[in-house]
């Protein structure tokens, strides 16, 4: 069970003033968040600093979390009949690849832009935590903004990724690796992971994938991917997997699946563990890559 103290360590705060003033700081840490938001759509980060444009700039993020806030006035709803609010991700997949119900391709962008923000504060780690000696060849499978894909090749020269996701996606994500000087070494191919044909592969990454489907699919997927891959081929789960994770955000992510998904759920690392093995894969090993996520690597 998660204490006061346990939230404490995890959103790295601490106060003299025992539980009141604790839960006084998550009753009105909204206003933190709005005031972001309304700064963003007033134009005083852009005013302040010319350079907002640059990579560590969080806006796209900020805009997409604000688009999430009008849902969350409504959390109680999607908690009492167990209903994503947006639809973004059918039982099946997404819906309109990345957009939820009446977004269009904006809402793929937004999307997009608000998953870079996210990828490159783990993607660094990821690469440097992943083990890949022998493999020259990565199949990245739902690869979202691509950076994923970018860190891994960054990291190990030797590497050549092939990138798959939605087309809507892949032509955003092909722009992030040809800024990223990487076309020669990451191939970026349009596709649905659930259905489509995959490329031949040394190891196959599922970064942040399996928590939008239903644990059905979900551990189908891991036994396509057995199927898949040669003796001795390996598989790479990164995710938001509290039990491996540091922080406090992997185990509140369930409430913005909750909002945006039929099925999906926060998949811890025994549930991950669970459809490894049954899948036929072995020498299954976990660690911590980040504050945000942990990783699970197995062999076929």
């Amino acid at each position: 069970m998660t204490t006061t103290q346990d939230l404490d360590t995890q959103a790295g705060q601490a106060s003299p003033d025992g539980d009141s003033s604790r839960v006084h700081t998550i009753l009105t840490a909204y206003l933190q968040s709005k005031a972001v938001f309304a700064a963003l759509d007033l134009g005083v980060f852009e005013a302040l600093e010319k350079s907002a444009g640059r990579p560590e700039y969080m806006g796209g993020f900020a805009a997409h979390q604000n688009s999430h806030f009008g849902h969350f006035s409504r959390l109680d709803e999607a908690v009492r009949t167990n209903t994503s609010l947006n639809q973004r991700v059918l039982k099946q997949g997404y819906r309109d690849q990345g957009a939820a119900a009446g977004e269009g391709r904006e809402g793929t962008g937004r999307l997009i832009q608000a998953m870079r923000v996210s990828s490159r504060l783990q993607a660094g780690k990821l690469a440097a935590a992943v083990p890949l000696a022998g493999v020259r060849r990565v199949v990245d499978l739902g690869c979202g903004s691509g950076d994923y894909s970018i860190a891994l090749a960054s990291h190990h020269p030797e590497l050549r990724v092939t990138a798959l996701d939605y087309p809507a996606v892949t032509d955003l994500a092909r722009a992030n690796v040809r800024e990223a000087g990487l076309e020669d070494r990451i191939e970026v191919r349009p596709a649905d992971i659930m259905a489509d044909a995959w490329p031949e592969t040394d190891a196959v990454l599922l970064s942040h994938v399996l928590d939008g489907y239903g644990p059905e699919r979900a551990a189908h997927l891991v036994k396509r991917i057995h199927a898949h891959l040669p003796d001795g081929g390996r598989l790479l789960v990164h995710s938001h997997m509290p039990a491996l994770a540091t922080g406090l955000f992997p185990a509140m992510f369930g409430l913005i699946l909750l909002v945006n998904t039929e099925e999906g759920e926060v998949r811890d690392v025994d549930e991950i563990r669970a459809w490894v093995e049954g899948a036929g894969f072995r020498d299954i090993a976990t660690r911590n890559v980040s504050q945000l996520s942990g990783l699970l690597t197995a062999t076929k």
